[in-house]
């Protein structure tokens, strides 16, 4: 079951696992639309990626 929270003018879907859709998590899709590149977008978050 999932649920929605508001917090700072900002939509939080919650899990039984926990949050889904974090800060950094929004910051990396926003990333990708501006820079087409996962690898730069996590570099420019900056977020561990590995490419193998």
């Amino acid at each position: 079951m999932s649920t929605f929270s508001a917090n700072q003018g900002g939509l939080s879907p919650d899990t039984a696992v926990g949050n889904f859709l974090g800060e950094t998590r929004i910051h990396l899709l926003e990333a990708i639309d501006k820079y087409g590149s996962i690898v730069r977008a996590a570099r420019a978050v900056p977020l561990s990626y590995m490419v193998s």
